[in-house]
């Protein structure tokens, strides 16, 4: 935590370097859109450094601080607050002020060998953090607005599970979790005032079928279903089970396989306004409505696989999305496996 204060803090002239410029985009840790009615900018990563590009003036903002490459970052839904993690010794988790560049807070280390992957509520008032480094692999859920470095909650993963990878708050309900890795899903919640989890059985021997390696799990809006993305382009959706009670959103079962994509591994999913899109490893981008159908695509960006998708915070921009013929959606940018970042307006 000293660490970060001062370098935020502290003048030019106390630094023997002061660093004024970072070339290079770290694709794995995500880029996001920080454009809103005031300022058209954008995040990313390069190694050990946090970059705030604003795009009319061509200035950086640099967030400084971690003593390894960052692997794992979040944005709340105004794209007021960043959250960055790494991994390894000395390791942070980190919640910044998009606009100033200062740190609001930070936790140190947040798991014994570092952060695996992160989410931020829509809210930025919590986030939740997957361990990186040995078994056991640990959750962990912090509430911002209380002091100390304490989560609220930490739950060891099964140790019958294989390790989670990716990690995503429902949102529309904080208290609503899920985790992914390779085959096994795991929902989580706190919404009975502990942290509970549940691992569904494996999608592949719930459907009788094969079902491809998992790259990511999400919570559908507007209803109770998951959504897990897989390398060959097809999906698994997750409902509850029908003989629960409506209280129990944990105990889900994989109900059906959809196709998204032709055959190329979904590198990325986001939901946005009752949409779905996700980008893939042949370089689009395709968006769906909430009976997954197809309703957008992007098929010329021509920079690589598609490792992020991140939109701007203009809600008036989505007014009519959906049409038949016509998608209305905010700006977004794509970030690539290439370390490209492409805008769309």
């Amino acid at each position: 935590p000293e660490d970060v204060t001062r370098m935020a803090e502290l003048p030019d002239a106390r630094h023997a370097l002061s660093l004024q410029w970072v070339f290079g985009v770290a694709p794995e840790a995500g880029a996001h859109s920080l454009s809103d009615e005031n300022r058209s900018a954008i995040f990313y990563t390069s190694a050990h450094t946090g970059v705030v590009l604003d795009l009319q003036s061509q200035t950086q903002l640099l967030l400084q601080g971690h003593r390894n490459a960052i692997c794992a970052t979040a944005a709340s839904e105004d794209r007021r607050r960043i959250a960055t993690a790494d991994a390894g010794p000395g390791s942070m988790l980190v919640l910044w002020d998009s606009y100033s560049g200062c740190p609001l807070r930070s936790i140190a280390p947040p798991h014994e060998s570092g952060v695996r992957a992160i989410d931020m509520s829509p809210d930025a008032r919590y986030v939740v953090a997957l361990s990186a480094g040995p078994a056991p692999q640990l959750l962990s859920l912090w509430d911002l607005a209380a002091d100390g470095d304490k989560p609220l909650y930490s739950l060891q993963v099964d140790s019958t599970a294989e390790e989670q990878l990716s990690v995503r708050f429902s949102p529309e309900a904080p208290t609503e979790i899920v985790t992914a890795g390779g085959r096994i899903v795991i929902f989580w919640s706190w919404a009975s005032g502990t942290l509970e989890c549940y691992a569904p059985e494996e999608a592949g021997a719930s459907l009788q079928q094969p079902v491809s390696p998992l790259t990511g799990s999400l919570f559908l809006p507007g209803s109770r279903r998951a959504l897990s993305s897989t390398t060959d382009g097809q999906a698994v959706v997750w409902d509850v089970v029908s003989n629960v009670p409506e209280a129990d959103t944990l105990r889900r079962r994989a109900v059906k396989l959809v196709r998204l994509a032709s055959r190329s591994t979904i590198r990325c999913a986001v939901v946005m306004h009752g949409l779905l899109f996700v980008g893939t490893a042949d370089g689009h981008v395709r968006a769906f409505n909430s009976e997954l159908r197809l309703v957008a695509w992007f098929e010329d960006i021509a920079a690589g696989p598609v490792t992020s998708i991140s939109f701007s915070h203009d809600a008036a921009a989505w007014e009519g999305k959906g049409g038949a013929d016509d998608l209305r959606c905010a700006d977004f940018i794509v970030g690539t496996a290439g370390g490209r970042l492409v805008a769309f307006s």
